[in-house]
């Protein structure tokens, strides 16, 4: 039989099988998702379907031909090699399962641990799969991933309660409530890589991590500042925690989340947010009694510069492509816009009073600023920097967040104690629900 015929059989085989499983998402496609190799009288054909990707296991459907030797002498479990861009599975989390023993048209199925998502989750670009020696040839297939965030829950730091609530985002409701501290930092952040919720206390200096999604502490680590803000690098290897201003420590304190532990303080003048550039280069440390933004480089893990910008700058949000900075200033109730190839101020805007969050939808058509002042909500066209909807919630706008699919906003109103949400097609209030005493930052899982 020719080759071609083969492919065209295994494609079909490949279907038949992918329907048997039920299929999760009607865009899967066994071409687009199926790899082959040949050799010394040998074909590979190999899919793997993301869609069926659970919390413990990913799954590859092997289909193998030859027309000379006996393929079933092969042990398959010494002859393969998986590896992410995360880094190289072990041997003992590999398993070679045959589904049809035949010598010249076997098939089988590969197995990985992925216990806890530890390699398949939004941090992997990659995977994998080598045949190390099949008949002295060694083959190599490798699927291309991009992983989006579902977004299902949402975590809400809770200042004054000491608690982080949990959300179920389809629903919008409060599920369980996580008990930090007698005071909570403003900042949380969510690490899909080893499945944490980091979140520390503005009052003692400790630094909390929650396993997830069963929200069980899993450490305590005192880290001998005030923890204000939190944000992890796009990569979530590493974590960064801003001391805050007037009576905080004013530094930047970086953990390892491997490990858990502090590696490196960076001195800046009164951190209070921290956010990363897209590529995850750069951390923008706002520092609000400065009216400036360190910018700190993450591969040297030192101050490269310091931007001035409006008074009081509460958080900084880098333009998708990382060509702008927006600075949301509460003291000006001003919006400062810097070019980050040259650090310079293109204009500061005047937003409303109190400016203090902000945030770019996932498509980079706009700019959403918070007012604490106001108790409103800005949304700014990021072409031309005009404001094209002002919305109002009763008690004070303070954080707010999108859900990864741009469909709805959280914003923390920190007077009432709730979380108001909006769509963000028709800029419309679709739901309220009460949180934790003074809600703070939101971060979607």
């Amino acid at each position: 039989m020719k080759k071609f015929k083969v492919s065209i059989l295994i494609l079909l085989a490949l279907i038949l099988f992918s329907s048997n499983i039920a299929m999760a998402s009607e865009d899967f496609d066994p071409q687009k998702w199926s790899r082959s190799s040949s050799g010394e009288g040998v074909w590979i054909d190999a899919v793997f379907n993301p869609n069926q990707v659970d919390d413990d296991t990913i799954k590859f459907q092997v289909y193998l031909t030859t027309h000379s030797g006996n393929l079933l002498d092969l042990d398959f479990n010494q002859i393969l090699e998986v590896k992410t861009n995360l880094g190289e599975v072990s041997s003992n989390d590999i398993e070679w399962k045959w589904e049809r023993k035949s010598s010249h048209h076997p098939a089988g199925i590969i197995k990985v641990n992925n216990k806890n998502k530890k390699l398949f989750n939004i941090s992997t670009k990659f995977i994998e799969v080598t045949f190390v020696d099949i008949r002295d040839v060694k083959h190599t297939l490798k699927w291309k991933l991009k992983i989006k965030n579902n977004g299902n829950y949402a975590y809400i730091a809770n200042a004054s309660s000491g608690t982080v609530s949990v959300v179920d985002t389809k629903k919008h409701q409060v599920i369980k409530t996580i008990k930090v501290a007698s005071q909570a930092s403003h900042g949380l952040a969510v690490d899909t890589l080893h499945n944490q919720l980091y979140i520390g206390d503005y009052k003692d200096g400790n630094l909390y991590v929650f396993s997830l999604p069963e929200g069980k502490l899993i450490k305590k680590m005192y880290v001998g500042s005030p923890v204000h803000g939190i944000d992890i690098s796009p990569d979530n290897k590493y974590l960064y925690l801003a001391g805050g201003s007037k009576g905080g420590s004013g530094d930047v304190l970086v953990v390892d989340t491997e490990y858990n532990r502090v590696v490196k303080k960076i001195i800046t003048n009164g951190a209070g947010h921290i956010n990363f550039s897209p590529d995850g280069k750069y951390a923008y440390v706002s520092n609000v009694d400065h009216d400036e933004i360190t910018v700190i480089n993450t591969i040297t893990q030192e101050v490269e510069n310091k931007v001035k910008v409006g008074d009081g700058p509460n958080e900084a949000i880098p333009s998708l492509d990382n060509r702008y900075l927006y600075t949301a200033n509460f003291n000006g109730g001003t919006m400062t816009v810097v070019e980050t190839g040259t650090w310079e101020t293109k204009l500061t805007k005047k937003i409303d009073e109190g400016t203090h969050g902000i945030i770019i939808s996932p498509d980079g058509k706009y700019i959403w600023l918070t007012n604490r002042g106001s108790n409103t909500i800005t949304i700014v066209n990021m072409n031309n920097y005009k404001v094209v909807k002002e919305l109002r919630i009763n008690g004070h706008a303070n954080h707010l967040s999108m859900s990864p699919t741009g469909d709805f906003v959280y914003i923390s109103d920190v007077r009432d104690n709730q979380v108001v949400v909006f769509d963000t097609k028709n800029f419309t209030k679709i739901s309220e629900f009460n949180v934790g005493n003074e809600p703070h930052e939101i971060v979607f899982n």
